[in-house]
C-alpha cells in the first residue's frame, strides 16, 4: 500500500508529540521517596511525593528524574534511585529530613546523611521521630531547621564521644575564618524540636550548638535536655541572637568547674578551641528571653574583658 508524502509527514508529527509526551508527560504521584525506586523511571520525568504525615507543612514537593552521567557532579540533595538515574528535588518553601532520606526510626545512626543534608543551604522540616547521630553536624550558612514540636521531633546524641553536636565552621581548623567580626556562617534559624544529648553516655562533656563569629541566629521553643558539664550554646563572638521559649533541663555536672547553659563569650582560642582564626571580638545584641532553666548548675552567664566588652544583651 502506497502511503503519500502529507500521511507520512503527518505520522511522523504523531509520533513526535507521542514521544514529546512521554518526556513531558503528567506527573507520577507516590507516597513516599522510597515508592520511586519501584517505577520504571525515564530522564525529566516529574514525580510528586504525597509527603509523610504533615504533607502541609513539608511542602510535599516535585522531583525530577535526571540520569546519572560519571562527569557530572550530583546536585545538592540528589537521591540515587539506581544505577541509571537519581532525582533532584525541586524545591518549595521547604524539604523534610524524612524526604531527604532520613529514617528517623530512633534505631538509625544517621550522622552522615545529616551531615551531608546539612552542608547545603536550605528550609528543612524536621519530621515527628527520633533522629540519631554519634557525631557532631558541621553547618552551612543559611539554615533554618523547624520540628513539628518538642515533644515529637527529637534529635538524640547516642555516643560516648564528648564533641558539640551543631557546629558552624570546620573543626579544628585554625584558619577558617580569614577575616575580622561577625563574617562566620550565620543566618540560622531552629524551633520545636528537642535536643537530647545524652550527658550519661558522653566521657567529657556534651554541648548542643558552637556558634562562632555569627550573624543572625534565632533559637526559639528547643528543649534541651541531658546535657553534660560546659554549655548547651555557646555565643562566641556573636551579633543579633535571640533565644526564646526554650527549657534547659537535667544537665549532668561530675567536676567542680562553672557550668553554664548559655555561655557568651569573646573569640580567643581559649574560649573557643572549635576553629580560627580568633580576633578578640565579642558579642553584640543578644536577646535571652521566656526560656526555663531546671536541674542545671547555672542558666546563663558570660566571659568578658576591658577591651572587649559585650554590647546590648538582654
Amino acid at each position: 500500500m502506497k502511503i503519500s508524502r502529507r500521511r507520512f509527514l503527518q505520522g511522523a508529527i504523531i509520533l513526535t508529540q507521542c514521544r514529546l509526551s512521554h518526556a513531558t508527560s503528567a506527573q507520577t504521584r507516590v507516597n513516599n521517596v522510597a515508592q520511586i525506586k519501584e517505577l520504571d523511571i525515564y530522564e525529566n520525568q516529574i514525580i510528586f511525593a504525597e509527603g509523610y504525615y504533615f504533607p502541609e507543612q513539608e511542602s510535599a514537593l516535585f522531583y525530577r528524574v535526571v540520569k546519572t552521567r560519571a562527569a557530572t557532579p550530583l546536585q545538592p540533595h540528589a537521591i540515587i534511585i539506581n544505577s541509571r538515574f537519581h532525582i533532584v528535588p525541586q524545591f518549595k518553601e521547604s524539604i523534610s529530613f524524612k524526604q531527604l532520606g532520613l529514617k528517623m526510626d530512633g534505631r538509625t545512626d544517621e550522622t552522615r546523611r545529616l551531615r551531608e543534608i546539612l552542608r547545603h543551604k536550605g528550609n528543612y522540616f524536621f519530621n515527628p521521630g527520633t533522629l540519631v547521630v554519634s557525631d557532631f553536624i558541621e553547618l552551612n550558612s543559611d539554615i533554618s531547621i523547624r520540628g513539628q514540636d518538642a515533644a515529637s521531633s527529637v534529635i538524640e546524641y547516642r555516643s560516648e564521644k564528648n564533641n558539640w553536636l551543631f557546629i558552624n565552621g570546620e573543626k579544628g581548623n585554625p584558619q577558617f575564618i580569614n577575616t575580622e567580626g561577625y563574617s562566620g556562617r550565620g543566618n540560622y534559624l531552629f524551633s520545636n524540636f528537642t535536643i537530647n544529648l545524652r550527658g550519661d553516655l558522653a566521657r567529657g562533656s556534651r554541648s548542643a550548638f558552637i556558634f562562632g563569629r555569627s550573624d543572625n541566629i534565632k533559637i526559639s521553643h528547643l528543649n534541651f535536655i541531658n546535657g553534660k558539664n560546659s554549655h548547651r550554646i555557646e555565643c562566641n563572638s556573636s551579633r543579633n541572637v535571640l533565644i526564646e521559649h526554650c527549657t534547659f533541663a537535667d544537665t549532668l555536672i561530675t567536676d567542680n568547674k562553672s557550668h553554664e547553659e548559655i555561655n557568651i563569650d569573646f573569640n580567643t582560642v581559649k574560649g573557643f578551641p572549635a576553629y580560627g582564626q580568633w580576633d578578640g571580638s565579642s558579642c553584640q545584641d543578644v536577646i535571652i528571653r521566656h526560656c526555663r532553666f531546671e536541674n542545671v548548675q547555672t542558666g546563663i552567664a558570660c566571659h568578658s574583658q576591658a577591651q572587649t566588652m559585650h554590647k546590648n544583651i538582654y
